[in-house]
């Protein structure tokens, strides 16, 4: 998480495995058990002389699921945002366009129970929550395109992160209602213009609700990351 919020920069070595050990209380097989996983994600390299170092965002595998939650729980910036959108307008409006041709009986009903979850009053928010992203999970399933599924997390995580800024400033998830029965029934018409038209309206419709966000002061931006990171 600290390598993600940004309080290690890109070059830095980090602390020796004794140092972390001692610094999380764990053994130092744990912590080159934990070093290996960031390696294979791309966060950090191990450099000859130089120790293990952290490597450029580019070279970070950004669709894996892992790392999409902790750049969630890092509270990303406006740029990561801005393309987490971009990539969910390139690919789910299609996905809902393929749902629309190939769904079976069976996704529809997986849609139309994940809907009436979120547009029932007597359900929590959270509950509403986790129902739309069931919804969207859905819809990615439902394409029938099964090199699309591992893109489900990046759907996922741009619809996790609109909920928990609507949270923060009490939106209701269900002020997106419209939307989502619009793709539930060109989806159950079999209209694929109308559903790839109801997907990217929703997702432009929450980008824009979601942006643009105050941009914090260099001191509090740093001061939040550390709080963020060892919350």
């Amino acid at each position: 998480m600290d390598i993600v919020c940004g309080l290690y920069a890109v070059g830095e070595a980090l602390p020796t495995e004794h140092t972390l050990a001692a610094q999380w209380n764990v053994s130092r097989t744990a912590v080159r058990e934990g070093l290996a996983i960031l390696l294979g994600k791309g966060l950090i390299e191990a450099r000859k002389k130089a120790g293990t170092l952290v490597t450029q965002r580019a070279r970070w595998h950004l669709l894996d699921s892992q790392v999409l939650f902790w750049m969630r729980l890092a509270d990303p910036d406006e740029t990561y945002i801005r393309s987490l959108f971009e990539l969910r307008l390139t690919i789910e409006p299609q996905a809902a366009g393929l749902a629309a041709r190939r769904r079976t009986d069976q996704d529809l009903i997986r849609l139309q129970k994940a809907f009436d979850i979120m547009s029932d009053d007597r359900r929590t928010e959270e509950t509403a929550r986790r129902a739309e992203i069931q919804f969207h999970r859905a819809l990615m399933a439902a394409a029938g395109n099964p090199m699309l599924l591992p893109l489900a997390d990046s759907i996922e995580a741009a619809v996790v992160w609109a909920n928990s800024y609507k949270t923060r400033r009490n939106i209701s998830v269900r002020t997106s209602l419209d939307e989502h029965r619009m793709i539930l029934d060109a989806v159950f018409r079999h209209d694929d213009a109308q559903a790839r038209w109801g997907t990217e309206t929703l997702i432009r419709s929450t980008l824009a609700l979601t942006s643009p966000r105050p941009a914090p002061s260099a001191a509090r931006g740093t001061a939040d990351a550390r709080i963020a990171c060892h919350a």
